[in-house]
C-alpha cells in the first residue's frame, strides 16, 4: 500500500457512535471470528423525547437515543488551515456487541475500510497488496504482540519480522481510531464543554432541529491523543456547534480547530438497515 489511511478521519467519521463498545471486546472478537459474516442492522423507529438544557444531560439522551436507532450514515469533511480536505462518508452501526463501519475515505486517492467482528479491512482504489488481491487483513492474532526488546525468535526471519511489526503499528493505530470512534469522541467534547447560548431551532436535513453553540477546553480531555495535540500547540479552547432533532438524534456537528481548520459532519438515515460485510476471501491478502 503507497498510501496510509488517515486514521484522523477513521476517528472523525464516526464520533457519535455511542451506541457500540471497543477495547477488549473488539480484540476477543477478533480471535474468535476468522471470517465474519454479513451482519445488518434491522430498520428501527425511535421516538420523540425531551432534550434536557445541560450538555452532560443533552449527552446521555443523545447516547441513548443512538443507540436505540441502530445505524445511521455520516458524512464527514475535515479542512486543514492550508485550504486541503478529506471527506469520509461511511455507514456504522450502533447495535452490536463490536464496533461495526464501512466508510468511504477521499483526499489525493480513495481508501475504502470496513471494521466487522474486531478485524480491519482496507483497500486503496488502483492498487494492489499482492497480484488479484487489493484489500489488507488486519487482525491482532493473525500479526501476534511485537517481542520484548532483545527476545529472539529464530523462526522469522529478519525481513519477516519487520514486516510484522510495521503491521502491528499500523493496526495499533487503526485499533486507537476504532476506540476513539466508540468511545464517542464528539460527545465528549460536548459532554466537557458548555453552552454559549440558548439553543435556536433550525431546519438542516430537512429537519427541525435545535442548534446548540458551545465551547471545551481542550485540557478538559487530555486523555484524548488528538486533543492533547491541540492542547500541547496552544490551542485551549474548541468551540463546537451541535443540531439535534426532536428524537434526540445528531444531524450535524461542526468543530472549529483553529485558523481555517474545521471539521464538520451531517448523520443522516438513522434506522435505516445497514449491512456490512467483508471483503470476498479471495480478494483478501493477509498474514496466515
Amino acid at each position: 500500500m503507497k498510501r496510509e489511511v488517515p486514521l484522523a478521519v477513521l476517528v472523525a467519521a464516526g464520533v457519535l457512535a455511542a451506541g457500540c463498545t471497543g477495547g477488549g471486546e473488539h480484540r476477543k472478537a477478533a480471535s474468535q471470528s476468522p471470517r465474519p459474516t454479513p451482519t445488518q442492522a434491522a430498520p428501527a423507529t425511535v421516538g420523540p423525547v425531551t432534550l434536557p438544557e445541560d450538555p452532560a444531560g443533552l449527552v446521555t439522551t443523545i447516547g441513548r437515543q443512538i443507540k436505540a436507532a441502530r445505524a445511521f450514515h455520516v458524512q464527514m469533511t475535515s479542512m486543514g488551515e492550508d485550504g486541503s480536505s478529506v471527506r469520509a462518508d461511511g455507514d456504522v452501526r450502533t447495535d452490536t456487541a463490536t464496533p461495526t463501519a464501512q466508510l468511504t475515505i477521499s483526499d489525493e486517492g480513495r481508501t475504502h475500510a470496513v471494521l466487522l467482528d474486531g478485524i480491519v479491512y482496507v483497500r486503496n482504489e488502483g492498487e494492489e497488496i499482492e497480484p488479484g488481491k487489493p484489500w489488507a487483513r488486519l487482525a491482532r492474532p493473525d500479526i501476534g504482540a511485537a517481542r520484548p526488546t532483545g527476545t529472539p525468535e529464530p523462526q522469522f526471519s529478519k525481513q519477516a519480522d519487520d514486516l510484522q511489526r510495521t503491521l502491528k503499528t499500523l493496526l495499533d493505530g487503526v485499533d486507537e481510531a476504532f476506540r476513539e470512534i466508540t468511545a464517542d469522541t464528539g460527545l465528549a467534547l460536548v459532554r466537557n464543554g458548555s453552552f454559549t447560548g440558548k439553543p435556536v431551532k433550525e431546519q438542516v436535513n430537512g429537519q427541525e432541529a435545535q442548534r446548540y453553540d458551545g465551547k471545551t477546553s481542550t485540557g478538559a480531555l487530555s486523555s484524548d491523543p488528538a486533543l492533547k495535540a491541540l492542547d500541547s500547540g496552544g490551542v485551549d479552547t474548541l468551540p463546537w456547534s451541535l443540531w439535534v432533532d426532536g428524537k434526540g438524534l445528531p444531524q450535524k456537528f461542526t468543530v472549529t480547530m483553529a485558523g481555517k481548520a474545521r471539521w464538520e459532519a451531517t448523520y443522516t438515515r438513522w434506522g435505516s438497515p445497514v449491512t456490512v460485510q467483508a471483503p470476498p476471501a479471495n480478494q483478501v491478502s493477509g498474514i496466515q
